[in-house]
């Protein structure tokens, strides 16, 4: 799963048929963002390298243009 899809998807809890599953678990943007981000590194042993925008740390960054 692409990273940006994860999030969409704790957010939301839609199908792509558009059916809301469990919407008791959603979680903010913030918490699912994090979640992909600096915890996901966490998880592999990583988060001394990548996860988070610090000097020294190997990142990847996305500009998204809108929000909903």
């Amino acid at each position: 799963m692409l990273p940006l899809q994860a999030v969409w998807s704790q957010v939301e809890r839609e199908s792509t048929g558009g059916v809301v599953i469990g919407p008791a678990q959603r979680i903010g943007r913030m918490p699912a963002l994090r979640a992909v981000t600096i915890d996901a590194a966490w998880q592999v042993f990583m988060e001394d390298e990548i996860g988070s925008i610090e000097p020294g740390k190997r990142a990847d960054l996305v500009v998204l243009s809108e929000t909903r």
